[in-house]
């Protein structure tokens, strides 16, 4: 009974510890005044060289992309299209040096006008030799 309970223990401090290393995505919706709005946020573990993201914009709206990725880690570049009522947005360091562990925040997108709201559509993280990473999101 002791061994399997001592056993039950250490299995659950391995998942807690290989999930506390995981990539996430925070995805947290709000409304600003003349529409919706999106905040994000990546926790990342000090692996990703980069990071694309696919947003489905709320319909008819216009982007106000002017509190997003206003502060990224140094190296770090934003590029980004709308395609098809879609942002694409790729935020990565061309010198393939990961981001900091903790917290980064990416900022928030809003949309004037429009109805509806952000929708992610798809998340791709990779490391320095191009091989995706495993991100959580969370919305």
């Amino acid at each position: 009974m002791k061994k399997s309970l001592v056993l039950s223990a250490a299995i659950a401090l391995v998942s807690i510890a290989s999930s506390a290393n995981a990539e996430q995505l925070l995805f947290t919706q709000g409304s600003a005044k003349s529409g919706s709005s999106v905040a994000i946020d990546y926790v990342s573990d000090g692996q990703s060289v980069g990071v694309q993201l696919e947003i489905l914009i709320p319909g008819k709206a216009q982007l106000d992309l002017s509190d997003f990725a206003k502060e990224l880690p140094k190296g770090y570049v934003l590029e980004q299209n709308v395609v098809d009522g879609k942002l694409i947005a790729t935020i990565v360091n061309d010198d393939r040096q990961p981001m900091p562990a903790g917290i980064i925040s990416f900022g928030s997108i809003k949309s004037v006008g429009g109805t509806g709201s952000f929708v992610l559509e798809r998340l791709e993280s990779v490391d320095a030799n191009g091989q995706i990473l495993s991100v959580e999101t969370v919305q």
